[in-house]
């Protein structure tokens, strides 16, 4: 199969194609959320001293984040945060034209929040261990067509990512997306189908 996902889910087919590579042709990531190169920003000799100031700090940061997840102090919270205006604005972040957060898209990204058990799903997520095939490591074990868009107004995930992932594996196809934010698959499909079924054809 070629699997094709935006944002956690470009990490979830990186890291599916890593683990299970008999059964993925070829990965599709849009805006890859993978926090394990931003070292590469800082001076080599600092790198060892950061990953290790990050080992130390993990024991307190899962006490702090399992404190703030106990129901009493969350649910409070995702009671507000899942409201469609709160859910509007933080849309309108995802996406450089903003016409493109209409009602329905809005209804559509809350609905699921009200589903029973929503508040402890997100819950688990948050309470997750990091996983372990993260870009660094994945990345560079792939040996499959791989293709990188990225919308070149995303203001949840930077752009400035971008020659980091090129560096872990240069065969990568990567395709900066000029007025499209987070989510170019939904603002712009006109430009992003064909662009990965074009794609597809070119190696299949």
């Amino acid at each position: 199969v070629v699997l094709v996902g935006n944002s956690i889910g470009s990490l979830v087919c990186m890291a599916t194609a890593a683990a299970y590579p008999e059964i993925v042709r070829g990965v599709v990531m849009l805006n890859l959320p993978d926090s394990s190169v931003v070292d590469e920003f800082f001076p080599a000799p600092m790198r060892p001293v950061l990953r290790n100031l990050g080992r130390w700090l993990q024991p307190l940061t899962a006490a702090i984040k399992g404190i703030l997840t106990q129901p009493v102090l969350f649910n409070p919270v995702f009671g507000f945060i899942r409201h469609p205006s709160v859910i509007r604005s933080w849309a309108q972040q995802a996406y450089a034209d903003r016409s493109r957060v209409t009602n329905e898209l809005v209804d559509l990204l809350s609905r699921p929040a009200y589903d029973h058990g929503a508040s402890c799903a997100l819950r688990a997520m948050l309470n997750s261990p990091p996983g372990k095939l993260t870009a660094k490591i994945a990345l560079p074990k792939l040996q499959i067509p791989l293709l990188l868009i990225w919308g070149k107004q995303d203001q949840m995930v930077p752009p400035t990512l971008i020659p980091l992932f090129a560096k872990l594996n240069p065969a990568m196809t990567i395709v900066p997306l000029d007025k499209a934010g987070h989510c170019p698959h939904d603002e712009t499909p006109e430009r992003v189908n064909p662009l990965i079924l074009n794609w597809i054809a070119s190696w299949l």
